[in-house]
């Protein structure tokens, strides 16, 4: 019995773990477009894609460490994907993003105790449990990613996935993993009708 609960719940974290591990990401485009012969990129962040788009900019603000560090991010895993990097007026389509924070609160509820004595009746059961309630409030950081013809200057594809952001004391190595995660997991997606996606 012990053994098949152990069992159990390993599978259980085993299931959690593997979801928390990779962000999920949501895409919209525009399906009329053709995306096939695209691959002249130019990424900009996003108030110099407006400028050159020649709209303004509105858009949530960020500061410059996270603007560079998302960048550098998308340029390197586009070029690694066979894409080429070229100024805005040479380029296909202008890829830009944005970043969005909101708090929130997570709320768990632990039973300790549950299953481990035999119990005769509800009442005694009951007894045994001790709930505990665990309350953490966190930021969690949503990143979108557009892709805007350059010709007619609309938006074709988007990109968005959020996750929770490292606490203030996160390290640069950790806080430019997180990019390359949500990063490499959106850009996954795109171009739409790739196997896959």
């Amino acid at each position: 019995m012990i053994r098949s609960l152990t069992l159990f719940l390993f599978a259980i974290c085993m299931t959690l773990a593997g979801c928390a591990s990779s962000p999920e990401v949501s895409t919209d485009y525009n399906t009329a477009y053709s995306f096939a012969g695209k691959t002249r990129l130019a990424v900009m962040k996003p108030e110099a894609a407006m400028a050159a788009l020649g709209k303004r900019a509105m858009v949530p603000g960020m500061n410059d460490l996270m603007a560079r560090r998302i960048s550098t991010t998308i340029e390197k895993e586009l070029e690694a994907r066979g894409y080429q990097l070229v100024p805005a007026a040479k380029a296909d389509l202008i890829v830009t993003f944005f970043v969005t924070s909101q708090n929130k609160t997570q709320v768990n509820n632990y039973n300790s105790g549950f299953g481990y004595r035999r119990c005769w009746d509800a009442y005694r059961c009951a007894a045994f449990a001790s709930p505990q309630i665990d309350v953490k409030n966190y930021t969690e950081g949503t990143l979108f990613i557009d892709f805007i013809d350059t010709k007619d200057k609309t938006l074709q594809w988007r990109g968005v996935t959020s996750k929770r952001l490292p606490s203030k004391k996160a390290s640069i190595s950790e806080r430019d993993k997180l990019a390359a995660e949500v990063v490499a997991a959106i850009l996954a997606k795109y171009p739409p009708g790739t196997p896959g996606n």
